[in-house]
């Protein structure tokens, strides 16, 4: 009986002793670096992120490292691109407009080399970048096809469009005395005289497609 006793008594020490012996782990986080590209496509300011960073780990026993998993670096576009900034008209036309082809097409195909049509396809754009994006008709050797714009006046509301078209007035209006014009879509022309602004501002974001 006292054999016994003694005997777990025993097995509970060298439990004790191999568990306080056993080499403790330690995990140690590693950070991610950051990777810039730079793009002219992209105006001052605009940052993009192209690539998530992921962070990586270690563990650390008995002083000695071991990597488990690599970390991934975050890779961010930088807009390089200067003077981004205008000022100048805006007014609004729909597909029924004077001029306009029945259906409404655009001048521009999209960013996946589709015809548009304000009237079968809307006047919302949905870009792979900035979402979704009102419609934009401007002068095309000033603001490419596919160029991102901020539009603000004390008129309208604050949006974001896409130059998909383009219109004499426009073209016109820039080539002759450099004015910037721009043409908001609408579904109809009816009542779109009412946004037409002459103290309007433009803030380039991404330069075409």
């Amino acid at each position: 009986m006292i054999l016994n006793k003694l005997r777990i008594i025993l097995i509970g020490l060298s439990n004790i002793f191999n568990y306080s012996s056993a080499p403790k782990e330690e995990i140690k986080i590693i950070d991610y670096e950051t990777q810039y590209v730079y793009s002219e496509k992209y105006s001052e300011g605009e940052e993009l992120v192209l690539a998530k960073g992921e962070y990586g780990y270690s563990t650390i026993v008995n002083g000695e490292e071991v990597i488990k998993k690599e970390p991934v670096n975050q890779v961010l576009q930088v807009g390089t691109h200067k003077n981004p900034d205008y000022k100048g008209v805006l007014t609004g036309y729909g597909p029924d407009c004077y001029g306009c082809n029945k259906e409404g097409y655009v001048a521009c195909q999209t960013e996946n080399k589709k015809n548009w049509s304000l009237t079968k396809n809307g006047i919302i754009y949905t870009d792979s970048v900035y979402g979704e994006v009102s419609i934009l008709a401007a002068d095309k050797t000033l603001f490419p096809c596919g160029t991102i714009i901020e539009i603000t006046n004390n008129r309208y509301k604050k949006l974001l469009g896409v130059v998909l078209d383009t219109g004499y007035t426009m073209r016109k209006q820039w080539r002759q005395n450099e004015t910037v014009h721009i043409d908001l879509a609408f579904e109809t022309e009816e009542g779109t005289n009412a946004i037409t602004n002459k103290k309007t501002s433009y803030h380039v974001k991404r330069w075409g497609w």
